[in-house]
């Protein structure tokens, strides 16, 4: 017996009795759907005082909260890089890593699953891969809470050896003056600690963690654009799409803004929440960075579970033509479909084009606070804190203003491709700029008491040697050496490279370093941390930042909608996929690494001891800056050449917006000869 059934253009398709329960509606692409997918709840469970919910405008809402929360997840490590790196002795390079371990994960999956996207209940897809976002956010806790012990401020002589306050003139330090038998720099193995993870095992342990949990992050990230695209743009008039792609994107962003202000907050927290004697100023003061882990882990696993009970479909999208806001893609085969995408001279080019701009965009936001901590002499929470509010101005404000200006003026494809073409020439001329608001290298001293303006300058690359006997013996019979790089401000206002050199011989327990001998005029005190510069660039920086930022986001449902609209309804899922893809394989995947090999090549001077070398203690701001903000320069520009390129192939009047035109021009000419 065979029983016939209505495909989505109302062609009938004859299909054997046995393939189909009672009541199953079979799709062209092998789905099988039931009137019970526009019901809202789990299973059997679907009460109707929850029917009210099965609105995009519902979706829109809850699942914008979950997002939050899960991007949040994901953009927080890079607000603890430096914690992370005085914490585990990594470098930038293994912290660029970590980061791209996300990204990693995200590849291996991603258009293999927007592929199948349709055949999936995409709520449910969404609320799995958010649960595993919370899971990957505990993982990473983990690492402290092996570490824990070797942290434990309540005791004085505990602070003293981990924090390690810095080598003093006239004392017996653990580090031998510079000999002929010790002149390669190398630390003496003895309790000096330059991050509180010594042994080399765990520290390795430590990274396979913190990658488990970015791996697992990364492949839950992996359904989420394809699916999120495909259940808007199939559920809502094509005119609403970017409103509510445009505000779920806008409250994404914003979890920059969250994951940077919560990591302000923590990162003012000793790391074990107990009191402690030092403030963040401290060089070797450690924020609570596993705490934001915690966080939003738990609250991304409770909310995952109210976005498993949307339906499959929405019945506004029944309502408006069976199934018509729901074209199931035609199974031509994934390889065709990804031989149309790459040949496609509009598609292609933009996602080139994006591809460059986001290894950019994915290496400086890796590292941006602690470009600002480097450039600006600024604390770690303060940076966050600065970065957060920035980023809500800037991104929230941005896209959410984006999407509802292109859905209100119900811009073309073609139109949102020429916006984005100007405004990708204007964040050139922003990011350009971005190369000179920035300060000159710090000046340390020798040591001797001279003004400031005969101190010595190692801001030069290969200044790394560093004289420690000044002229005038200040300090020559202190022993100091090189390897151990302590900050210190002086009373006169004059950075010193260690309390040693800067012939201080007392230290009290509020961390003030007392009868400095080195130090000019009547207080001879010093205490850690460098002297604020006298650089006036933070205010233009942040200034060009925020204008910058703001007009850069608003673009972003301009490209969204010239993307989708440049591909056919059956290759649209797989578009996504593949862009996502190459996005990530291309872009945020090997920004952070090579960004932090390059940032790593900025070092002047790096923390070693028993464990081995450890972090970068000094840089060469004006050459760390050259390279976070001169990359993307570069990268606009070749951007901005591809996206010209695909605007003048969009030109041409056999172009697929052409066509697209001419197809909405046709439809709005018979919605207006319906009769009402």
């Amino acid at each position: 017996m065979e029983l016939e059934e209505t495909d989505a253009k109302g062609s009938m398709l004859m299909l054997p009795d046995s393939s189909l329960k009672r009541g199953w509606r079979k799709q062209k692409d092998g789905r099988e759907t039931t009137a019970d997918d526009t019901k809202c709840g789990i299973g059997v469970c679907t009460p109707n005082c929850i029917q009210c919910c099965g609105s995009m405008a519902a979706f829109t809402a809850v699942y914008s909260f979950s997002g939050l929360l899960t991007t949040a997840l994901q953009v927080y490590i890079s607000s603890q890089i430096t914690a992370l790196e005085r914490h585990f002795g990594f470098s930038s390079s293994v912290s660029g890593f970590l980061i791209s371990c996300n990204e990693i994960g995200f590849v291996l999956v991603t258009v293999v699953m927007s592929y199948f996207i349709r055949r999936l209940h995409i709520p449910r897809l969404l609320s799995l891969t958010t649960l595993c976002y919370g899971i990957a956010g505990l993982i990473c806790v983990i690492p402290f809470i092996l570490t824990r012990d070797l942290i434990d401020p309540s005791s004085d002589s505990n602070i003293t050896s981990v924090f390690q306050t810095g080598p003093l003139c006239h004392l017996e330090v653990t580090v031998a003056p510079v000999s002929p038998a010790n002149s390669t720099g190398k630390a003496e193995c003895s309790d000096t600690k330059f991050s509180y993870v010594q042994d080399e095992t765990m520290k390795k342990i430590s990274i396979a963690l913190f990658a488990l949990g970015m791996l697992i992050q990364g492949v839950s990230k992996a359904p989420r654009a394809p699916g999120l695209t495909t259940y808007v743009d199939d559920n809502v008039p094509k005119t609403k799409t970017a409103m509510y792609m445009g505000f779920i994107m806008g409250t994404s962003i914003c979890a920059m803004a969250i994951a940077f202000g919560v990591g302000g907050v923590f990162s003012k927290m000793f790391i074990t929440l107990q009191a402690t004697n030092i403030t963040p100023t401290h060089p070797r003061w450690l924020g609570a960075w596993w705490l934001g882990f915690l966080v939003f882990g738990m609250l991304s696993i409770i909310f995952s579970f109210p976005i498993m009970c949307f339906p499959r479909r929405m019945r506004s999208a029944e309502d408006r033509a069976g199934t018509q806001g729901k074209t199931p893609i035609k199974v031509t085969g994934f390889l065709g479909a990804l031989v149309r995408l790459v040949s496609n001279p509009i598609y292609f080019p933009i996602v080139m084009g994006n591809c460059v701009t986001l290894f950019s965009i994915g290496g400086m936001m890796a590292f941006i606070p602690k470009y600002m901590e480097t450039q600006f002499t600024l604390p770690a929470w303060k940076s966050n804190m600065i970065i957060g509010g920035l980023s809500i101005v800037t991104n929230c404000a941005g896209t959410i203003i984006g999407g509802i200006v292109t859905s209100k003026m119900k811009l073309s494809p073609l139109t949102c491709l020429k916006v984005t073409v100007g405004i990708i020439f204007f964040s050139l001329v922003i990011q350009t700029s971005m190369n000179f608001l920035g300060c000159e290298n710090p000046v340390i001293s020798k040591g001797e008491m001279t003004r400031r303006n005969t101190t010595m300058y190692i801001g030069t690359h290969n200044s790394t040697s560093f004289s420690m006997t000044p002229p005038n013996g200040c300090n020559s019979d202190c022993g100091c050496t090189n390897t151990i790089y302590f900050p210190m401000c002086g009373a006169d206002g004059v950075n010193y490279f260690s309390p040693c050199h800067a012939g201080c011989s007392d230290f009290s327990i509020n961390h003030t370093y007392s009868n400095c001998s080195c130090v000019g005029g009547s207080m001879k005190t010093a205490t850690p941390g460098l002297c604020t510069p006298e650089c006036p660039m933070f205010y233009a920086f942040a200034a060009v930042t925020v204008v910058g930022g703001f007009i850069m986001t608003m673009a972003a449902m301009p490209v969204l909608i010239a993307v989708i609209r440049s591909v056919s309804e059956e290759d649209k899922p797989v578009a996504v996929g593949l862009g996502g893809f190459l996005y990530t394989l291309l872009g945020f995947l090997p920004g952070p690494i090579l960004f932090g090999w390059l940032i790593d090549k900025a070092c002047l001077h790096w923390n070693s001891g028993c464990g081995g070398k450890g972090a970068c203690a000094l840089y060469d701001i004006e050459l760390f800056r050259y390279l976070v903000m001169g990359i993307p320069s570069v990268a606009r520009v070749l951007t901005l050449l591809l996206y010209t390129f695909a605007l003048c192939m969009a030109l041409r009047p056999d172009s697929r917006y052409r066509k697209y035109e001419k197809e909405q021009g046709t439809k709005e000419e018979k919605m207006k000869m319906k009769p009402i």
